[in-house]
């Protein structure tokens, strides 16, 4: 039940609260619910981030690991902890440990069969190639990112979209941006009428 509540209040950005439950439903639960205490320590390892306590985070997301190990049967919650120990590299500006730990949560969540979260991936990968200056490169990640968002009709195209139009307008290509934010905000509209 603190595992459920503790979800509900981290998808809200409740983070005082997620981080209170979090703990509590570790504390909670036994050595055989090794599923469940891995993701609360993933969880708590991106909160522990959010708040800049990247050592306290580092530390959550080692545990998970640990758990995890290189169990098929745990491949996808293994992904959701490499993808945040990526950004905690990123974080430090680690580009090569973060980009290596993105591929393999992204090649973890192609071998699932998950397109949403492997879109997310492909597109952190877009952001950490657009840091470097790596542009041209940058740009190819997040047309496949919201190419694949758009395939299974994602709501988070517009992450994918927004990325797009800002690297097009550092590359000076001003009318392409323009013609991606109309196309963002064509679609927004779209979803507002459907609902």
């Amino acid at each position: 039940a603190q595992m459920a509540r503790a979800s509900i209040e981290f998808d809200r950005s409740e983070t005082a609260n997620a981080t209170s439950l979090l703990q509590r439903a570790l504390e909670e639960l036994g050595p055989e619910q090794s599923i469940w205490r891995a993701q609360a320590l993933t969880k708590l390892g991106s909160l522990c981030m959010w708040r800049r306590d990247l050592a306290l985070a580092s530390r959550y997301f080692r545990r998970a690991q640990e758990i995890l190990g290189d169990d098929p049967a745990y491949r996808s919650e293994r992904g959701q902890t490499l993808r945040g120990m990526a950004h905690l590299a990123h974080c430090h500006e680690d580009f090569a440990g973060a980009t290596r730990l993105m591929e393999a949560a992204r090649d973890c969540f192609r071998t699932e069969g998950n397109r949403f979260a492997t879109a997310s991936c492909i597109n952190d990968l877009g952001d950490l190639l657009r840091h470097q200056g790596k542009l041209s490169d940058s740009e190819k990640l997040y047309r496949e990112a919201l190419a694949m968002f758009q395939s299974i009709g994602a709501a988070n195209a517009s992450t994918a979209h927004c990325n797009l139009g800002y690297l097009l307008v550092e590359h000076g290509r001003h009318k392409e941006a323009e013609g991606i934010f109309r196309g963002l905000l064509d679609s927004s509209l779209l979803e507002e009428r459907q609902v």
